[in-house]
C-alpha cells in the first residue's frame, strides 16, 4: 500500500509518525494551518480535504520539520527590543532551514514541494497587489520566494550585490545558532535601507529652504533696483520720458521674464512633489514584513475542510482526578458496609434455619392430623 497517496486519516498519522521517527500525537481538527507543539510533542492538522495532496503533504512535512529540528525558543528574550520585526524575518529563515532539513532526510518528498509551490505561484499565492514586477517586491518579500519556491513565474529571484551574499548566507543555515545569526545581519540590512529612504527627505527639505532664501534675496535686489530707477526719473522730461518709455519695455520683459521663471519654478515643484510622494509611498511599507507570507497564510486558513472528518480529543491533563479517582478511605468504608450487610445477611438465614427446625415437628403433626381427617370424611 502506498502510504503517501492513501487518503486515509489513520495512514496519514502513521506517515506522520513514521517521519517524525517517535510516537508523536496527531490530531486532525478544524484550524487553519497545520501547527506543531514542540513541548507536548502534538501534530495538529486540519481537516483538510485531499484534492490538493501534494500541497497537504508538503505543510505535513514542514511541520513534521519543526517536530525534528526547531527547538523550543522566544524571540522576545533572544531579541528584546526587535521581537515585533524580527517574527518575519526569523519564520522566512527557519521555514527555510527546515524544508531544507527535511528534504535532505525525505529526498522523495522534494518532487511534492516543487509541484505544490509551482501550483501556489500559479494561483497568484505570491503576488504583491499593485505591484507586477518581482523587482518591486521588497527584500524580505523576494527571500521569501527564493526559499520556498526559488524562482518566480519561470524567472529567478533578482538580488542586488549586497543582497545576494545575505541570500548566500541564508542557503548554508543548518542550525538554529546560524539561522538566528543571519537573522539578525538581515535586520541591520533592513534597519540600513530605511534609513537611508529617509535621508534624501531631509536633504529636499533643506535644498527647498535656501531656494525659498535665494528667491526672497532676488526680490529685494529687484526691488532697490526699482527705487532708484524711480528716483533718476525726477530729472527732466525727457529723460523721463525715455525712461518712461524705456521703463515700459523693460517691465514687459521683466515681467515675461518673470512668467517663465514662475512657470519653470512651478514645474520643478510639481516635480519634487511627485518624487516626493513615491518616496512617501515606498517608505510608507513595511520592509520588515513580508506579504507574499500573509497571503500564504491566508490561503492556508482559507482553504476548504474536509467535512467527514470528525474526531474528539481530551487531554487527561486537564481532567480533575477527584472526579473519578476514589479515597482508598472512601472504598474501605463501602467495603465494611458491605462486610456488615453479608454479617447480618448470615446472621438471618442462620435465625430462618433455627426457626425452620424448631417449627418443623409440630409442622409434620399438623399435616398428618389435617391428612387424617380428610380420610375420615
Amino acid at each position: 500500500m502506498d502510504l503517501i497517496s492513501t487518503k486515509n486519516i489513520d495512514q496519514r498519522d502513521l506517515l506522520a509518525k513514521l517521519m517524525a521517527e517517535e510516537n508523536i500525537c496527531v490530531e486532525h481538527k478544524n484550524i487553519g494551518t497545520a501547527t506543531f507543539d514542540s513541548m507536548n510533542r502534538i501534530l495538529t492538522l486540519p481537516n483538510w480535504s485531499m484534492d490538493e495532496e501534494d500541497f497537504y503533504l508538503m505543510l505535513m512535512a514542514h511541520e513534521i520539520g519543526h517536530a525534528l529540528f526547531t527547538p523550543s525558543i522566544n524571540l522576545d528574550k533572544i531579541f528584546p527590543s526587535e521581537g515585533d520585526r524580527m517574527k518575519d524575518i526569523f519564520n522566512v529563515v527557519e521555514d527555510f532551514r527546515v524544508d531544507t532539513l527535511i528534504k535532505q532526510r525525505f529526498p522523495g518528498i522534494q518532487s511534492r514541494y516543487r509541484t505544490a509551490y509551482k501550483s501556489l505561484i500559479g494561483k497568484g499565492m505570491f503576488d504583491v497587489d499593485g505591484k507586477e514586477d518581482i523587482s518591486q517586491f521588497n527584500f524580505l518579500d523576494r527571500l521569501n520566494i527564493h526559499t520556498k519556491a526559488g524562482f518566480y513565474k519561470s524567472k529567478p529571484v533578482p538580488f542586488n550585490k549586497e543582497e545576494s551574499l545575505i541570500v548566500r548566507d541564508v542557503d548554508k543555515v543548518r542550525n538554529i545558532r546560524e539561522c538566528i545569526r543571519v537573522c539578525k545581519r538581515i535586520l541591520e540590512y533592513l534597519k540600513n535601507e530605511e534609513q537611508q529612504r529617509e535621508e534624501p527627505k531631509a536633504g529636499d527639505g533643506e535644498d527647498s529652504n535656501e531656494e525659498n532664501q535665494e528667491g526672497d534675496n532676488n526680490q529685494k535686489d529687484d526691488q532697490q533696483q526699482s527705487d532708484s530707477d524711480g528716483e533718476g526719473e525726477d530729472s527732466t522730461e525727457d529723460q523721463q520720458r525715455e525712461k518712461g518709455e524705456q521703463g515700459d519695455s523693460e517691465s514687459d520683459e521683466d515681467s515675461g521674464g518673470n512668467e517663465s521663471d514662475t512657470e519653470e519654478e512651478d514645474q520643478e515643484s510639481n516635480d519634487g512633489s511627485t518624487q516626493g510622494s513615491l518616496e512617501e509611498q515606498q517608505t510608507d511599507e513595511d520592509p520588515f514584513s513580508s506579504e507574499t507570507q500573509r497571503k500564504l497564510d491566508d490561503y492556508i486558513n482559507n482553504y476548504e475542510r474536509d467535512k467527514d472528518i470528525v474526531k474528539d480529543y481530551l487531554d487527561l491533563r486537564k481532567l480533575n482526578p477527584y472526579d473519578f479517582i476514589i479515597k482508598h478511605q472512601s472504598l474501605h468504608d463501602y467495603l465494611s458496609k458491605c462486610r456488615q450487610i453479608k454479617r447480618n445477611e448470615n446472621k438471618i438465614q442462620k435465625n430462618l434455619s433455627k426457626f425452620r427446625s424448631f417449627n418443623k415437628p409440630i409442622v409434620d403433626h399438623m399435616i398428618m392430623d389435617f391428612e387424617r381427617k380428610k380420610i375420615g370424611r
